[in-house]
């Protein structure tokens, strides 16, 4: 039962590490802001600053299922897509919670906490290193493709202004983000695993 709850914590790590840092960024109303300044989105589209900013706080509060959705840009297909979107998420948060729980009861029942806190800093930095090697736009179709079950998502920006305030350079900057806190996170794992492990040894070696 030990290894069966070790082979879980290690496996699962990853994944909670990684919906734990998208959700510390991914709503933040002040970053995309800052990046639609930065990248000259507002210029992109027929409609005041301030609009925008209140279209896109909206989006955010909408997909957090904390205010219903005000299409002051959007057109339906939009609407449509932002509703999965919503779901996406919704089950998202239903995911890390329930890993959360779990990651609790386990930590708490196995004895060699430090040493699968190690193989799941490990494991979390290869993962995220081969998502690394791949090019950005090839995940991120690959993605879309697999959580969403109609091409509602495919958007074209000469029609759809939802594409004009997030294009794919707003995404790739996110999930930089995301993978920089994934990163420190996985390190901070690394270092508590190994610095533990070398003091057992030593303390082995002395006895």
């Amino acid at each position: 039962m030990e290894k069966i709850s070790k082979t879980i914590l290690i496996l699962t790590f990853p994944i909670v590490i990684f919906l734990l840092a998208a959700d510390l960024t991914v709503f933040d109303q002040s970053w995309y802001e800052k990046k639609f300044e930065q990248h000259k989105i507002y210029d992109t589209l027929d409609a005041p600053q301030a609009t925008i900013d209140e279209q896109a706080r909206n989006i955010l509060n909408y997909i957090q299922t904390k205010e219903s959705l005000q299409p002051l840009l959007l057109n339906e297909k939009e609407q449509i897509h932002l509703e999965d979107v919503k779901n996406l998420v919704t089950k998202g948060h239903q995911v890390l919670i329930l890993l959360m729980l779990m990651h609790l009861v386990l930590w708490i029942k196995i004895k060699e906490k430090r040493k699968t806190l190690l193989y799941a800093g490990i494991l979390t930095l290869i993962l995220l290193g081969l998502l690394m090697v791949l090019p950005f736009e090839q995940v991120f179709l690959k993605f879309h493709k697999l959580v969403f079950t109609n091409d509602f998502w495919l958007l074209n920006p000469a029609t759809d202004n939802l594409i004009k305030m997030y294009p794919q350079i707003i995404f790739q900057t996110l999930a930089m983000k995301i993978g920089a806190i994934t990163v420190l996170v996985a390190f901070l794992a690394l270092t508590i695993g190994l610095y533990k492990q070398r003091g057992q040894t030593k303390i082995w070696q002395k006895s």
